[in-house]
């Protein structure tokens, strides 16, 4: 969860904003970004107990896949910087969904010293696109290098809607109930 976080392309967003944005308006656009993030993370911590972990997961997921799909087309045809919206509809997105709820997701279902393995997963994700996106993009194009993080966000919504069960109002013990029967119904099944 915490690595799909990651490979949805937040992050070559952030870094290489001031390449993405046209370059007269990059600073201003990059703050207005950055705003819509902070208020998107705040809206998704005043919903996110009614709308649950897994459905901000697997939609915030899906809205990438879009986003930056219809991003990335666009983007090989036209630099316009009429494409900014999307950007910024994909960063109000990202920070209303999988911004923060793979962080209480996480923190629900694993214990602590596997919450800081998904936060190296995490971080490490971090630094792999952060030096390998200019890599890619390069031949690509960045329209071409926004696609790739489409196709990455369809496979995380794919993997989250097989993967991702729902923990919103559940305790600890019925969370690793929760687990415990899937690890059972497996096992009935291999014997």
């Amino acid at each position: 969860v915490a690595v799909f976080q990651q490979l949805s392309g937040i992050n070559a967003i952030i870094f290489f904003s001031n390449k993405i944005f046209p370059e007269d308006e990059a600073t201003l656009d990059t703050v207005i970004m950055d705003v819509l993030q902070v208020v998107a993370t705040v809206c998704a911590g005043l919903v996110i107990e009614k709308f649950g972990r897994r459905s901000l997961l697997i939609s915030g997921m899906g809205i990438s896949a879009v986003i930056l799909g219809v991003f990335g087309i666009s983007s090989l045809y036209t630099q316009s910087s009429g494409l900014k919206f999307l950007i910024w509809a994909y960063i109000f997105g990202f920070g209303f969904t999988i911004g923060p709820a793979p962080w209480i997701y996480i923190a629900d279902i694993l214990p602590v010293v596997a919450i800081g393995m998904a936060v190296l997963g995490n971080w490490a994700s971090t630094f792999i696109i952060g030096l390998g996106f200019p890599t890619v993009a390069a031949p690509l194009g960045r329209g071409g290098g926004f696609l790739v993080f489409a196709v990455l966000s369809a496979l995380g919504t794919v993997y989250m809607f097989f993967n991702i069960k729902e923990t919103k109002g559940k305790s600890q013990a019925e969370i690793a109930d929760m687990f415990e029967d899937e690890k059972k119904a497996d096992a009935l099944t291999f014997a």
